[in-house]
């Protein structure tokens, strides 16, 4: 079926007068002593494991001098810990923890002194060393870390200056995987998993040569292919996947300049089946500039933060825009606006509602830093509740790949549709070896502002793991990014028999067509008489038929989703995944 969009039409126009600030102002100014800094990147991360977010911030400070600096948060009291990283300008910044030792590590991509660079640095216990990653050098694009080939660790994709490539990690060691993505400058990008098949696709807008431009990326088994789908084009923005509208996939929101060099705020409703809603949601266009979301006011919905350069001489726009569903209703434009600026949420005073900082440079030009508390109960709302822990864990072992399921959880505020969910893998008790969570295994506490590393997925598989005994847990993550307690801790053994036995090309399986309506065939190849199990996304078995040779299974008792396929012929087994629409 040919991908589609679908215009929505202009909401009522009487809402666009309905954009007013609320009786009282919920975020208030205070001081903080952090550097100015103009042409910024901004991220927050509990780099020292204490328990509240520390602050990291790029960019180019007065009399043009470039700043790199990491300010440590105690109790609401930043300090510069001098730590040794290049100052950037023009950059892309990115927390981490690529080599699973439990604290975070930070790729930055931008302008330094000496030009361009792209730079790995590995934190240990606090102290920043350069990992000579040997990436390409890039500013005015973006690097992003994520676990792009399902083996455990976290990949990395750079984009910018006419560039953009996928860096496999192998035990520390970055490798170009050689995926041609096409040309990009003025390039932003973001992982998420739009159509929920359990491995990350790709979000990319960039200046292509030939005027602007927007892909999606479909991740098919590590190798990406071009999305059959038309997206207006935009440079120099923002890109992001979110589920603003809570029903359990992930949407379109994109910032920057058409080839008109008008700013734009696109918006696209992800409806399944591959089409794709334009939405007319009441917010400004910026290029040049910054969005994030976090529910900030905790009615479990994303709320938007945004700042940048707006269309015409001069022009800059910034706010925040309460979701109302369809609609976002302006609530705040009194904070200082700025271009190419940084903007994002953080419960920095861990007292359970979303302040924020926002950096960039002002109307006269000159850098800033300001950071605004969240007043929390001055707008009728109240401090938001951590999520229920995931229930009814699971792990499926075959071979080499294990695939882990749960049950959807719960919350006061989130909808349960909207909750994501972080993962880790160990090979000790609470460890974080294989697969690190990035929160802290004892309390659930995040140590990053976003969405948990499986997007709202309930099953994950990783690939390819050593023989040995494994420990596994997952919680989930509402709208505030406010992390459960990790559910009850299981563990499960590989051997070295099961990789044998099991291991791909022993046993080949066909299953198609993939996605699948209302049948699919299966086909284990030089197998007469065998059996067919199939699972659901949390591992339940849902039927089991005989098979012999190919053979066509009906699927129309099946509700729509992701669902494992085992095929067994007594002695040996082979799994396979496929999506029921």
């Amino acid at each position: 079926m040919k991908n589609h969009i679908l215009l929505k039409p202009f909401l009522l126009a009487s809402l666009l007068v309905f954009t007013f600030m609320l009786n009282a102002q919920p975020f208030n100014s205070i001081s903080t002593g952090i550097i100015d800094a103009g042409r910024s990147a901004v991220a927050w991360a509990d780099y020292d494991n204490d328990g509240d977010l520390d602050v990291l911030v790029t960019g180019l400070g007065s009399g043009d001098v470039k700043v790199g600096k990491v300010y440590r948060n105690d109790a609401g009291a930043f300090t510069d810990i001098h730590a040794a990283i290049e100052a950037f300008k023009d950059a892309s910044v990115c927390w981490g923890d690529y080599d699973s030792d439990g604290d975070l590590d930070l790729v930055i991509a931008g302008n330094t002194d000496a030009g361009d660079q792209s730079a790995i640095y590995n934190n240990d216990g606090g102290v920043f060393t350069d990992a000579n990653a040997g990436l390409i050098a890039v500013s005015n694009g973006a690097a992003r870390w994520s676990d792009y080939d399902n083996d455990g660790d976290l990949d990395l994709f750079v984009t910018g200056n006419w560039m953009a490539k996928i860096y496999r990690n192998d035990d520390g060691i970055f490798t170009d995987t050689q995926q041609d993505f096409g040309f990009w400058s003025s390039s932003s990008m973001a992982w998420g998993d739009f159509d929920n098949d359990g491995d990350l696709d790709i979000l990319l807008i960039g200046d292509s040569g030939a005027g602007a431009k927007t892909k999606i990326f479909e991740n098919k088994n590590g190798i990406y292919s071009e999305y059959e789908q038309e997206l207006p084009g935009l440079m120099a923005g923002t890109t992001d996947w979110i589920d603003y509208d809570n029903d359990g996939d992930v949407d379109i929101a994109y910032t920057g300049y058409n080839d008109a060099l008008e700013a734009q705020f696109m918006m696209f409703r992800n409806d399944g089946e591959g089409v794709f809603t334009q939405l007319f949601a009441g917010i400004e266009g910026i290029a040049l500039g910054s969005v994030d979301w976090g529910d900030y006011d905790a009615d479990g919905d994303l709320d938007i933060l945004m700042s940048g350069k707006g269309t015409g001489c001069g022009a800059i726009v910034s706010g925040i825009y309460r979701n109302d569903g369809d609609f976002f209703l302006k609530i705040a434009d009194g904070f200082t606006a700025a271009i190419r600026s940084s903007v994002r949420w953080a419960d920095y005073d861990n007292d359970g509602d979303l302040d924020f900082i926002v950096t960039g440079t002002d109307y006269d030009g000159f850098p800033f830093t300001k950071m605004y508390r969240n007043e929390v109960g001055s707008n009728l709302f109240v401090a938001n509740t951590i999520p229920v822990e995931p229930m009814d864990i699971y792990a499926n072992v075959n071979g080499s790949t294990v695939t882990f399921s749960w049950e959807k959880s719960n919350d006061d505020q989130t909808p349960q549709d909207a909750l994501s969910y972080n993962f880790r893998l160990g090979i000790t008790p609470g460890g974080n070896e294989i697969m690190a969570s990035m929160s802290n295994p004892s309390t659930g506490f995040r140590k990053m502002q976003c969405l948990g590393n499986m997007n709202q997925d309930t099953s994950w598989s990783v690939r390819k793991l050593e023989p040995g005994t494994y420990y596994w847990s997952v919680q989930a993550v509402d709208q505030a990014y406010a992390g459960s307690g990790f559910a009850q801790e299981e563990s499960f053994a590989i051997t070295a028999t099961a990789i044998g036995d099991l291991s791909p090309g022993v046993l080949s399986l066909e299953v198609y067509p993939n996605p699948a309506s209302s049948y699919i065939v299966v086909n284990l190849q030089g197998v007469n008489n065998y059996t067919v199990r199939i699972f659901d996304s949390f591992g339940k078995h849902v039927t089991s038929i005989q098979a012999f040779g190919a053979t066509r299974i009906d699927l129309t008792t099946l509700h729509d989703g992701l669902y494992f396929l085992s095929a067994d012929n007594g002695s040996r087994k082979v799994m396979h995944k496929f999506l029921k629409k």
